[in-house]
């Protein structure tokens, strides 16, 4: 029943000013602008053909003016300091004096303001234009009214739009700003008063409404977090259809730590349901509501798999608890259906309302699978019942897995369900079916996991290794399948293996366990032996001469591969010196001939392509070219381009291959020209540079054999070579110091290319090449 308001008490007041007294006889109504400073202090201003600032301290027995000083023009506004007992009073001409214990003059407003508030630091005033001043900075022109929050200021606009905005942002009134958050109000909407995260509206017909903007909802939702009040900030987030992962985000180690009294707060198990099926791993504070935690400077990293971490300790909560067991049941499965634990929902989920449940988070289908996994026929059954499966189809299957041997028919689920390691390992149980399981062993290749398998069943061990030594022959790893075919007892598969992979020592090994005959034993090392010649082992291929007896083909392997010094070694081992002579020194003066032509033949060719770019940048730095070489340079570039833009699936390889010759071609006119003559130089330089160790190797030979002569010769010959290089290098790329990064490119890749020959190649020079005494 409603009730008029009624006058709870009255004191007398005690007029000490005789000025006051005098003025009020006439007419109470002078005094005016009344303020609160305190519980027991009270500030206003009284006209008596001037206006007066009146102190007046209130205790419960009466009210006594303490003192009254002159104002020098009107008063507009009286308004409380932010945080303090002080004031900020306007007067008439827009200043604004501020009054702590005594006056003083503050600040003057760019205009008279019909509102003036405190905003800690920050003066917010209104003109009766609309125009809104911030620390008489206008920030907008069009607010018809506004309050001010501890953290934000809200406003409205006489474009019908709530505004929350905060000093962090500030002040700006825009509708795209982070907190600034803009909502359409009903047509001549003023604001009253806003308090939490609420703001009261009075609407032209007189009538108020309350909303509830997204900023104020957060900080009051923060707040709330931060006191462990659950229950109330999941009502707020619910009723505002909040994302509930804020309950997580805002302090994830806070909530953690809290997990027993979020869920003794929230109590209602369809909550908890609810908050868990909204849990993602996104951190909801950096994306949706990341403009809101601006000001949150040191944050943590975001939460490392949170829903599994959350999942884990909402269900350790909830099963510690004091409720009955069931009282929790559907958020313990969501937790287990959210962490991915499917298995172990299904295993805990004893009732067809909690299978039905579990039916509501996961599709049908894939429920079914999963309790299959986890090989409960029963309730697959019942699951399947639930969903639009054809019963003559899974009846007989789940009958036919019914009656199978309880491995075999883990095995049968497990295949089905393409858990190809787990199907073996319970296949291997089926002691009466191991050629199916050597056979699956071979399907699936799980050939390692089968050794570990049958490690104590000699037999089923020695055939899963010699089917892995079969595939690894086809795999071209004939080593590792040599060591197979060795555990699977067949040593001439082994043999064969190994002599493909050029395994000089373990060929010889197991031919000495064989215990070939002479014939065998010379067919099996010539087999060896083209094996390591054709994968270039010249010095295996050596060993294995010399151990065959045969000392000169030994030297030639030797001579063959360039390994001068240890083929000198050989002759003199053996007491033939005269191999020397009609084996190494041919061959070695021969290759240092060739050593010399090839490095003047590269020096020469660098020269001239050096040469020619010099030529051909000087032509591009010349505005006036030949009409007729501008005309074949568009030419070819056109036909470059129309390359360059065709869909690759149009063209043959060959045709690809024929246009990036051309692309790196060195005819003169084309187009690339530049890039092609400076990747060939690159080449050449890179080429020239890697011939230092042979150099080193060749000349140590030639010093050894006393052929100073040619040893100086190649020497010198490599040094002319680097030091044109080094000129080269200076002429090509001038002022350039940097290297080239990354490996040196095979392929021609123009993307890559082009970019890598602005700088110099890296140097590929041996450090230690050079012999002193032909220096």
């Amino acid at each position: 029943m409603e009730t008029d308001p009624q006058l709870c008490s009255t004191v007398p007041v005690n007029l000490k000013c005789e000025e006051l007294k005098s003025a009020l006889l006439p007419s109470p109504a002078c005094l005016s602008h009344w303020l609160w400073l305190s519980q027991d202090q009270l500030l206003c201003v009284f006209h008596s053909g001037s206006s007066h600032l009146c102190h007046i301290l209130v205790d419960d027995e009466c009210a006594t003016v303490g003192w009254t000083m002159p104002l020098d023009e009107p008063v507009l506004t009286l308004t409380q300091k932010t945080g303090s007992s002080g004031a900020l009073i306007q007067l008439s001409s827009g200043t604004v004096l501020d009054f702590q214990d005594s006056l003083s003059p503050s600040f003057t407003l760019p205009e008279p303001c019909v509102s003036v508030r405190s905003m800690g630091q920050h003066i917010i005033t209104r003109a009766h234009n609309n125009r809104l001043y911030v620390d008489r900075e206008l920030i907008a022109d069009n607010i018809t009214s506004f309050y001010c929050l501890p953290h934000f200021l809200v406003m409205t606009s006489s474009s019908h739009e709530l505004y929350v905005t905060s000093a962090e942002l500030g002040f700006k009134v825009e509708k795209e700003s982070g907190t600034n958050t803009a909502r359409r109000l009903e047509r001549g909407a003023t604001m009253v008063v806003a308090m939490d995260h609420s703001v009261v509206l009075q609407l032209p017909r007189g009538n108020l409404e309350t909303v509830e903007p997204r900023a104020l909802t957060l900080v009051t939702a923060g707040k709330l977090l931060d006191m462990g009040e659950f229950k109330a900030v999941a009502q707020l987030l619910r009723r505002q259809r909040i994302n509930l992962n804020l309950c997580v985000d805002h302090n994830p180690s806070a909530f953690l730590l809290s997990v027993h009294r979020f869920v003794a707060q929230v109590h209602d198990p369809q909550w908890l349901s609810v908050f868990l099926a909204e849990l993602t791993e996104e951190d909801v504070t950096r994306t949706i509501y990341s403009g809101f935690y601006k000001q949150m400077v040191a944050r943590g990293p975001p939460l490392a798999d949170k829903v599994v971490r959350v999942c884990t300790a909402l269900r350790e909560a909830m099963t510690q608890s004091n409720e009955n067991q069931d009282f929790y049941l559907q958020p313990i499965l969501s937790t287990y259906v959210r962490a991915g634990h499917v298995g172990e929902a299904i295993s805990l989920a004893d009732s067809d309302q909690a299978l039905s449940y579990l039916a509501l988070l996961i599709d049908t289908d894939k429920l079914y699978e999963e309790a299959l996994g986890v090989y409960n026929l029963q309730k697959a059954l019942k699951i399947a019942g639930k969903s639009l499966k054809d019963p003559k189809e899974y009846v007989p299957y789940l009958t036919k897995l019914q009656q199978m041997d309880p491995a075999y028919m883990r095995f049968t689920i497990d295949k089905r369900l393409r858990k190809p390691q787990s199907a073996l390992r319970n296949l291997v149980q089926c002691k009466d079916r191991t050629e199916e399981c050597i056979q699956f062993v071979k399907s699936s290749g799980l050939y390692t996991l089968a050794l570990e398998l049958f490690k104590d069943q000699p037999e089923e061990y020695k055939q899963i290794c010699l089917l892995y030594g079969d595939h690894l022959l086809n795999k071209q790893l004939y080593e590792e399948a040599g060591l197979m075919y060795q555990r699977g007892g067949d040593v001439d598969k082994a043999i064969t293996a190994l002599t493909r992979a050029g395994s000089l020592l373990q060929c010889l090994t197991l031919a000495a366990k064989q215990n070939f005959s002479e014939e065998a034993l010379v067919e099996f090392h010539l087999a060896l032996l083209s094996a390591l010649l054709n994968q270039e082992k010249h010095s295996e291929a050596a060993e294995l001469h010399s151990l065959m007896g045969k000392h000169e083909e030994a030297v030639s392997c030797l001579v063959e591969g360039r390994l001068w010094s240890r083929a000198i070694f050989l002759c003199h081992q053996h007491k033939q010196p005269q191999l020397v002579e009609s084996l190494v020194k041919p061959v070695l003066l021969e290759s240092q001939s060739r050593s010399v032509m090839d490095i003047r033949a590269k020096v020469a060719d660098m020269e001239k392509h050096s040469t020619r770019l010099l030529i051909v940048r000087e032509q591009q730095a010349n505005p006036d070219r030949n009409f007729d070489a501008l005309s074949d340079i568009q030419s070819d570039t056109s036909s470059l381009s129309s390359f360059s833009t065709s869909s690759g699936g149009t063209r043959s390889t060959k045709n690809t291959r024929k246009a990036q010759r051309k692309l790196w071609s060195l005819k003169e006119g084309n187009p690339r020209e530049e890039q092609a003559l400076l990747y060939t130089i690159t080449e050449l330089i890179q080429n020239t540079e890697r011939l230092t160790s042979d150099v080193r190797t060749t000349c140590l030979a030639l010093a050894e054999l006393g052929l100073d002569t040619e040893a100086g010769t190649l020497q010198s010959a490599m040094t002319a070579a680097l030091e044109k290089i080094q000129q080269i290098r200076h002429s090509v790329w001038p002022g350039s110091t940097a290297k080239k990064t990354g490996s040196d490119a095979d392929a021609i890749d123009p993307t890559l290319t082009d970019m890598q020959l602005k700088f110099p190649p890296t140097s590929c020079i041996s450090a230690t090449w050079r012999l002193d005494i032909y220096s």
